[in-house]
């Protein structure tokens, strides 16, 4: 199992998106917002702060890679559109708390 780790002051990670898919997330949770699927350097449960103050659960996984993305939870493409445009590809994170 993870171990519980020291919170960095900031880690730099590609941002991303993704739509409502239907089905579970990886936690076994529908999406929703303030969720987020995150590589697998960040334990489930692990919350991520954006400089803008936005905060995100790590609570799905998906093709993203073992180390440094986040891929925003989003209700419609517009919204998505919103997360690009604000972050673009890369956008350093504070972790708030580790996951499990």
């Amino acid at each position: 199992p993870p171990t519980a780790h020291a919170a960095p002051d900031a880690i730099r990670v590609r941002v991303t998106w993704y739509l409502p898919t239907g089905h579970p997330t990886y936690s076994g949770y529908y999406p929703q917002p303030g969720m987020a699927a995150c590589s697998w350097n960040f334990p489930l449960y692990t919350t991520l702060v954006f400089d803008d103050e936005r905060r995100v659960m790590c609570l799905d996984r998906g093709r993203i890679g073992n180390s440094g993305w986040v891929d925003v939870f989003v209700e419609n493409r517009a919204e998505g559109a919103e997360v690009a445009k604000t972050y673009g590809d890369w956008q350093m994170v504070t972790v708030e708390r580790w996951g499990q």
